[in-house]
């Protein structure tokens, strides 16, 4: 999740350095909260500097004279602002990079708990020590991964860019990428396609995330979407980066479709199930009512019970 952890922090840093709520991102967040030590530095500098009040582009100057980091230049960080999203994307970016902190945390905050635990006389206080130490080293195994971050992997970027994809977008795609650009058309699809709809189950745990977070006016895009959905499914698979959900969503954000193609094209796929499951009706319902043919040996079969059957006679009564 290197990618999706880095396009965050710098998603922060851009909103911090084009003044972006910096109130809230200072308040929330420390520099040790950033996974990645160029972030962390450029996060201190900014800090350092805040009480000269420096505007861009001497905000930018100043940051990069002070941090010690090949290519933090003016000109990076320049171009680090004017890709900063919007005051409610950072809100949520700020969000991800405290969570993903607390995940990468809650391993070292296990081994206390455990030492007390093999301390304690008392065997209530143990055991409940011992419980609460096993379930942050629980937590732990499943979210760092999730949150971890390569040191060496480079920083220097401004997003990932997407893998070139070949061809033309499957529909259920298409739908997808309307919404992540589009988020309004989250509450013209939500009320009638379903995600059982969906031909694979990555196609339906975006959709629904998406869904559910456009439909709320929650900030929506590959970051987000991709971070809340392996947050709700962190028991599952692990891919590696380039077949992630966040690379998934980042090379359908890329990919231009024009507003409403949700509607659209939902509405094509609901028709073909709706037609699909009429014609698996009518063929079953066909089968339950075809006529049994009997043949003539069939006809003039003996009876198969070996007990005679005796007719009384009834006398004629007077």
């Amino acid at each position: 999740m290197s990618g999706l952890i880095l396009r965050a922090e710098q998603g922060v840093l851009g909103g911090l350095l084009r003044g972006v709520d910096p109130a809230l991102i200072t308040t929330t967040l420390t520099s040790d909260d950033f996974a990645h030590p160029t972030h962390q530095a450029i996060y201190k500098a900014v800090c350092d500097v805040e009480h000269l009040d420096y505007t861009s582009p001497r905000l930018h100057a100043a940051v990069a004279a002070i941090v010690d980091e090949p290519g933090v230049t003016a000109a990076w960080l320049r171009e680090l602002a004017e890709a900063a999203p919007s005051a409610l994307h950072v809100r949520a970016y700020t969000q991800i990079v405290v969570q993903a902190a607390f995940d990468r945390d809650t391993a070292q905050y296990a081994a206390p708990y455990l030492a007390a635990a093999a301390r304690a006389a008392d065997p209530t206080a143990q055991t409940r020590l011992t419980r609460l130490g096993h379930a942050l080293a629980d937590q732990a195994a499943v979210y760092a991964r999730i949150s971890d971050v390569d040191p060496h992997v480079a920083a220097l970027t401004n997003g990932p860019a997407p893998t070139p994809r070949v061809g033309g977008m499957h529909p259920e795609e298409q739908i997808i990428a309307d919404l992540l650009q589009h988020p309004e058309q989250a509450r013209a699809v939500a009320p009638w396609l379903d995600s059982a709809l969906f031909s694979n189950d990555q196609h339906r745990r975006v959709f629904e995330m998406a869904v559910s977070l456009a439909y709320d006016n929650d900030a929506v895009d590959a970051v987000i979407v991709g971070w809340q959905v392996t947050r709700a499914h962190p028991a599952g698979p692990h891919p590696d980066e380039a077949t992630s959900d966040y690379r998934f969503l980042t090379n359908l954000e890329s990919r231009h479709v024009p507003t409403g193609t949700a509607v659209r094209v939902g509405t094509q796929l609901l028709a073909e199930h709706v037609q699909a499951s009429v014609a698996v009706t009518t063929a079953t319902v066909a089968a339950s009512l075809r006529p049994v043919v009997t043949t003539t040996s069939d006809r003039h079969a003996e009876p198969t019970d070996a007990t005679p059957t005796t007719v009384e006679p009834h006398g004629i009564e007077l």
